[in-house]
């Protein structure tokens, strides 16, 4: 089961490291969330900008240029609350339920220890998640293949 703790515990002090790379995962367009993180979200106060893809899947508005609406000025306004997809970044997950790691600034940070758990985290996720997720990410499929090539990604075993 995914909680908190867990979530908590995988987590490295890596702000200053986004910051430096202007956030790039924050714009990449297509974030999932659960009823669960949205109402979590809500109840701190925050606009809700997210929309029902399937039952309790649900995506995040993003612009024109696929940046997070609730970035801003390259920090994430939502951090202590944000998904769980946010959260586990540069480990992700495919609608293939593979589990990849995004080579960005922040990868070289983590400890094989980590990355494990945020692999276990996300192999936990159920896989109706992640299949609600399809049609969002299918619209702006070449859009979020060049953001990808920005930086390199491998398959974690």
């Amino acid at each position: 089961m995914i909680n908190d703790e867990s979530i908590a515990k995988t987590e490295t002090n890596s702000k200053d490291i986004c910051f430096k790379c202007e956030a790039y995962c924050c714009k990449f367009g297509g974030v999932i969330a659960t009823k669960n993180e949205v109402d979590a979200i809500i109840a701190r106060g925050y606009t809700n900008h997210f929309f029902l893809l399937s039952d309790d899947v649900y995506g995040i508005d993003w612009g024109d240029d696929g940046t997070c609406v609730y970035l801003e000025d390259d920090v994430c306004v939502i951090y202590p609350v944000r998904p769980l997809g946010c959260r586990m970044f540069p480990v992700v997950q495919t609608r293939s339920n593979e589990i990849i790691l995004i080579e960005c600034p922040v990868s070289s940070h983590l400890s094989e220890e980590e990355l494990i758990k945020r692999k276990r985290i996300l192999k936990q996720r159920p896989m109706y998640i992640v299949r609600g997720a399809e049609n969002l990410r299918e619209e702006h499929i070449k859009e979020l293949q060049i953001r990808a090539s920005k930086y390199g990604h491998q398959k974690l075993s």
